[in-house]
């Protein structure tokens, strides 16, 4: 790929602007959000190096619904239900869990939902991370590494963790 010359502007305009699109949209699952602010830079790579053509929202969204029915997504879990599931368990709420709170009560249940948000979504660290209060990847992987160190000794807590998410799968399936 060659640098683009001072004069020069990457060809994929389109592409950002339906980024931006897809961001202002009323979504009715964040998830959906999400994966299509991954597809658009998917895709805006793949132009930059494709030498330029037009991607418009239409494709994003075509995209998207290949996506969906490629991988058999009927209803997508959303990190939204996880915490609301998992706040709804341990007497906490969801703003709790997006909270700075480091409390036991609290951070328990976080770092439970950040365990399987990354189980149940194909979201990234920091995706997760901003859906729990603007952590960064680092605090979401040492959460994971902590929960699941844990689970492996602590058969309660493992069993927790397959409870809560057969809770979320279930009420997951039950959206319309």
């Amino acid at each position: 790929m060659t640098a683009l010359e001072p004069h020069q502007t990457p060809r994929a305009t389109g592409t950002r602007a339906a980024a931006r699109q897809l961001e202002t949209e009323e979504s009715p699952n964040k998830l959906y959000a999400d994966i299509g602010r991954l597809v658009v830079n998917l895709i805006g790579a793949c132009v930059q190096m494709s030498g330029g053509m037009r991607i418009g929202p239409q494709t994003v969204r075509r995209v998207l619904a290949d996506f969906q029915v490629k991988h058999r997504i009927k209803n997508p879990v959303s990190i939204g239900l996880i915490q609301e599931v998992v706040a709804h368990e341990f007497d906490v709420t969801p703003l709790d869990l997006m909270s700075n709170r480091k409390d036991r009560k609290v951070n328990h249940p976080r770092h439970l939902a950040i365990t399987l948000a990354s189980r149940l979504t194909p979201l990234d660290g920091s995706a997760i991370g901003r859906a729990f209060g603007g952590r960064d990847h680092s605090t979401v992987s040492a959460a994971i590494k902590k929960m699941e160190a844990l689970a492996k000794e602590d058969m309660a807590l493992s069993a927790t963790l397959a409870d809560l998410e057969q809770d979320i799968l279930a009420q997951a399936e039950d959206q319309p």
